[in-house]
């Protein structure tokens, strides 16, 4: 029998993959949070993984710290992905308790 898909992460079970997926997330948050020192100067640049529900999670922990402000990325899915997909983005504007900045890539055009 051949197998349909190989594995492709150094792990055996479920329990090994939520572990390496964590241990992941810390390594690339902890290196994005130092990129965000530098530009500061190191002046209260805080990070953390949290999980759940990408939009409301962001917003419940900035409540939780007292978050001066939130930084995310926008994606750019345009009009049709934000419909279908939905936008964390967009949902964060509207809820978090503090300031917000989305970073854009690229502008879109207008009659997208």
């Amino acid at each position: 029998m051949i197998p349909l898909m190989a594995n492709p992460y150094p792990v055996e079970s479920a329990e090994d993959l939520d572990a390496h997926i964590r241990v992941t997330a810390e390594r690339i948050v902890a290196d994005t949070g130092s990129i965000f020192g530098n530009v500061t100067g190191g002046d209260g640049v805080e990070t953390m993984v949290d999980w759940g529900p990408t939009g409301r999670t962001l917003c419940d922990r900035a409540r939780s710290v007292g978050a001066d402000v939130i930084v995310l990325g926008d994606h750019g899915h345009g009009w049709l992905g934000d419909r279908l997909i939905g936008s964390v983005a967009r949902y964060v504007t509207h809820h978090a308790p503090c300031g917000v900045y989305v970073h854009r890539d690229r502008v879109e055009e207008l009659d997208e």
